[in-house]
């Protein structure tokens, strides 16, 4: 992981369509619906989820995370049904170069809605306006 010059606090962000925000435990059931699945992380750095046991250890690692300020990802979640459907963060954060690289993972039912368009649009944003990704 990289390391933070700076607390980062992940604020909360809403698009037309979903929020941006902290993950919860009451996240567990859908981040595990998303990330057993073979076919939405088979481009992933990390492996297919095989049991519930493994989302439970991710939500407890990135709870620990926001409780330090670290860089950590924001869920995605759907307005219309309150579901998480996703996540997204900065993965590589360089602020000596001015520059990030983003990561992020949607539920497959969610592909092609242009969500994650209206998503990075955001991230984006943040991440020059709020992080300070240029010079």
């Amino acid at each position: 992981m990289l390391k933070q010059e700076k607390k980062f606090n992940l604020p909360r962000i809403e698009t037309k369509r979903v929020i941006l925000r902290k993950f919860t435990k009451n996240d567990i059931d859908d981040l595990y619906e998303y990330a057993s699945d073979n076919e939405v992380t088979q481009f992933l750095s990390w492996d297919t989820y095989k049991s519930i046991d493994m989302a439970v250890d991710y939500i407890k690692n990135v709870l620990l995370k926001y409780s330090k300020n670290e860089i950590a990802p924001w869920g995605i979640e759907w307005k219309e049904n309150s579901k998480l459907i996703g996540s997204i963060d900065f993965v590589q954060y360089d602020r000596k170069n001015f520059s990030a690289e983003i990561g992020y993972v949607l539920n497959r039912k969610y592909w092609n809605k242009g969500i994650m368009t209206e998503v990075l649009k955001e991230i984006i944003k943040f991440g020059f306006d709020e992080q300070n990704l240029i010079q």
